[in-house]
């Protein structure tokens, strides 16, 4: 199931209320296989339409299909504030409506009849049946846009990789991302211990140790080199030359060229040309401590000492770490705390540790693991759901919840606060 968005039918179309009486211009909708909910105009949708889902924690890159969302206007065409979050980041929506049971209406995703993508991609002269999950997301221009800085000095488009990257995520690990709970169903033939751990705001790194000579730190997409330095050139910095207009009219093909710009003689070098003069120019090298190995590599140490091969998963928050208004961890110490634990299976390949052996391990390792604020033994999801939102309601400010089944891999799941979530 991919993770950004989905195909799926309406199932029920129902009021908004205020004070008792029915909005008049918006409804909500659900959906027949997941639990969320959409506010949309009345009479856009009905029972059985099929529709694109796009979840809440998406960004939307800029194309025709999501132009009226990332710049949308009212109806005699003059701009009005887009309701997305940071960097076209879809999120929930608060309205100041009820529905039947009296609870506050959050609008979480965005639904667009499938017709309409399909359309696009005609127009694209590509295929829907024809792409894979990953090949859709970006035909259609949906992407997940990490908050690490470093990853995103990377995804500037400038082409100069950042000193301290080392290559992209190695082939045995996984990327970190949970499922959201609404898209996920739980067994209900069998009743099963579910915990309930904090779900900070920062971001997610993973120290792993898998032989003597094989071991590293890594965010969410990238390894970051433990040796990094950053080596300055007296007199130059790096800079990246662009095509100017009149030539890109000329020659479309033409691209962007990474090289080195003199400050004092204001001249660009392409890199060819600086290789052939660098030994002559005085510099100044400083090694690179980044947030990832200030706290991952003491727990590396540690897993060396003691001969333990894992990869361990973590969050990685304080010290203005995604530094929103309504974020109190990022206000915090610059902290890691476990979320998991990974083995490696006799291909060498990363695979999670059920939560209960994980949580002994981290202790054994000295390593702080996730707040558990419960457990539950139940086979029902409402009653998964109904526990979420106590919590939220007990613990105002916190970001979500990640479900995990405690004694095996079965389940596992992300419940974000909508309350926060609309903030973000």
């Amino acid at each position: 199931m991919p993770n950004l968005f989905g195909f799926t039918r309406i199932k029920e179309v129902k009021p908004m209320f205020r004070e008792g009486q029915p909005a008049s211009n918006i409804e909500y909708v659900t959906f027949t296989d997941n639990d969320y909910r959409v506010v949309s105009q009345k009479g856009i949708f009905r029972p059985n339409d099929e529709v694109c889902l796009v979840y809440i924690d998406t960004n939307l890159l800029k194309n025709e299909l999501w132009d009226g969302y990332i710049n949308p206007t009212d109806i005699n065409g003059n701009p009005v504030g887009s309701k997305l979050g940071g960097d076209n980041r879809v999120r929930s929506i608060k309205f100041n409506f009820q529905d039947e049971n009296g609870d506050l209406v959050y609008s979480q995703g965005i639904a667009i009849p499938a017709k309409k993508v399909y359309n696009f991609l005609t127009k694209k002269l590509v295929s829907h049946e024809s792409l894979d999950d990953e090949s859709f997301e970006k035909e259609i221009g949906l992407t997940k846009i990490s908050t690490t800085e470093s990853e995103q000095s990377s995804k500037t488009g400038t082409g100069i990789k950042p000193a301290d990257q080392k290559g992209n995520l190695p082939f045995f690990l996984y990327k970190t991302d949970e499922p959201h709970l609404q898209k996920k169903c739980i067994d209900e033939e069998n009743t099963k211990t579910y915990g309930f751990f904090l779900k900070r705001d920062g971001q997610s790194i993973t120290v792993y140790n898998k032989s003597t000579s094989f071991f590293g730190i890594c965010t969410r997409s990238v390894e970051k080199k433990l040796d990094a330095e950053e080596i300055t050139y007296e007199g130059y910095r790096r800079h990246v030359l662009k095509p100017k207009k009149e030539e890109l009219l000329a020659n479309p093909e033409l691209k962007p060229v990474v090289g080195w710009w003199n400050k004092s003689e204001e001249k660009f070098l392409t890199q060819e040309e600086f290789d052939a003069i660098k030994e002559t120019i005085p510099c100044i090298r400083k090694r690179i401590v980044s947030n990832e190995l200030t706290t991952g590599l003491p727990i590396l140490k540690r897993m060396r000492d003691n001969y333990a091969k894992f990869a361990v998963r973590g969050e990685l928050f304080g010290a203005g770490i995604n530094g929103r208004k309504n974020n109190k961890d990022s206000k915090l110490p610059l902290s890691f705390e476990c979320f998991g634990i990974d083995e490696f299976d006799d291909y060498g390949n990363a695979k999670r540790i059920p939560m209960q052996a994980a949580m002994r391990i981290a202790e054994q390792l000295q390593i702080p693991f996730v707040k558990l604020f419960e457990t539950v033994e139940t086979n029902d999801k409402k009653v998964i759901k109904e526990i979420c939102d106590r919590i939220f309601k007990e613990n105002p400010g916190i970001e979500g919840i990640v479900i995990r089944s405690m004694d095996d891999n079965s389940f596992s799941a992300k419940y974000l606060s909508p309350e926060y979530d609309a903030l973000k």
